[in-house]
């Protein structure tokens, strides 16, 4: 306000219109994206946080070096010296990546991360590169809470796709074709990964 207030009467004079668009500035830190602490590992002295969210849940860390803070969802119970440390995601990228020698509180396994000011732009630069569906969004007002948008699944990231039925019927009769009828009868259910979070689960093929 104290800056408006110094900047306002120089513009009425010219006779411009100023015009602002505020955008990350009201509803950046509207956003917070919560993700889980996989494992630790270290290489060298390189001291590293994998977590399950990945570059395509929030890629500005690693398109133009945007500063994200990163939280304990839970505070620690006492002083604990901090540890430096890269936060990054489980994504085969050099880019997959949040935090890169970023001083934080000690930090284990199955702990929830905090990253903070994601509510401007993330989800509408988020992406579903290495078949990872995105997460959910859900809306907090104090002790109260919604899911206003659901989170991905499998069949979401393929039901725009089609395979033309001219392929299936030059492969009908051929072995191939039987051989992948037989071993789709034997095996009732398939194991796929899971990209969020990260555990396998069965899946029924008849349901895809």
């Amino acid at each position: 306000m104290d800056l408006a207030e110094k900047i306002y009467p120089l513009i009425k004079k010219t006779g411009a219109k100023l015009i602002l668009e505020p955008g990350r500035f009201l509803v950046g830190p509207a956003g917070v994206l919560i993700t889980q602490v996989l494992y630790k590992k270290n290489r060298g002295k390189k001291r590293f946080i994998i977590v399950d969210a990945g570059m395509n849940d929030l890629i500005r860390p690693s398109l133009y070096g945007a500063y994200h803070q990163i939280k304990k969802l839970k505070e620690p119970h006492g002083a604990s010296s901090p540890e430096v440390v890269d936060v990054v995601g489980p994504v085969c990228e050099s880019g997959d990546f949040f935090a890169r020698e970023r001083p934080l509180p000690q930090i284990t396994e199955g702990e929830y991360l905090a990253i903070m000011d994601t509510g401007a732009y993330c989800f509408s630069m988020s992406f579903t590169y290495n078949a990872r569906p995105r997460p959910a969004e859900v809306l907090v007002k104090k002790d109260q809470w919604w899911i206003i948008r659901e989170r991905e699944t499998y069949k979401d990231l393929i039901k725009e796709e089609s395979i033309p039925e001219e392929l299936f019927s030059s492969f009908r009769g051929s072995p191939l074709s039987s051989k992948s009828r037989s071993t789709s009868s034997m095996r009732k259910k398939k194991t796929i990964l899971n990209p969020i979070p990260f555990k396998r689960g069965e899946v029924d093929e008849d349901s895809f």
